[in-house]
């Protein structure tokens, strides 16, 4: 290894993986949409006859506040997500591509709970919901993308360097 970079044969290649910029755009708008999920309604909750809206910043919230009742491990496992997102977020930014899709696609299961759960109460998610879910599929996508990015990247640098 020299410095920041490996040699295979005559060809260099970098150790330190390219991001393209339209893997960039991609993990951007994830984020955007990922705050803007929090500013839109999330959920809707109906007693009595009489619905409220929440939004996505409070959907968090409750989320996390509900988990500590008895029967809150329904509301904590879509919450999971949140940190899986965050944690894949920093793979990303430190170039762990797989790691950062990984963490990605674990997000994106977590937050399906709840389309899953039952459907009787799909209807009560709301827009912020599934900007939330399309924030995480993005960002594993904008993961994938850029492992098989690198791994063509290789691919050509090992065969021009004779090593198919």
């Amino acid at each position: 290894m020299i410095g920041d970079e490996m040699s295979y044969g005559l060809v260099r290649a970098s150790a330190k993986p390219r991001t393209g910029w339209g893997v960039k755009l991609i993990a951007s708008l994830s984020l955007a949409l990922y705050v803007l999920s929090f500013l839109l309604p999330a959920f809707k909750i109906v007693v009595d006859g009489r619905s409220e809206i929440s939004y996505g910043y409070e959907a968090f919230v409750v989320s996390i506040l509900y988990s500590f009742s008895p029967d809150g491990f329904t509301a904590f496992v879509p919450w999971v997500a949140n940190p899986m997102l965050w944690v894949g977020s920093i793979l990303f930014m430190r170039t762990r591509f797989a790691s950062a899709c990984v963490a990605g696609m674990g997000a994106c299961a977590m937050a399906a709970t709840l389309l899953l759960r039952d459907a009787e109460s799909r209807h009560l998610l709301l827009m912020g919901y599934y900007v939330w879910v399309l924030s995480m599929v993005l960002f594993t996508v904008a993961g994938a993308i850029q492992v098989v990015w690198d791994g063509a990247e290789e691919k050509t640098a090992m065969t021009e360097a004779g090593n198919p």
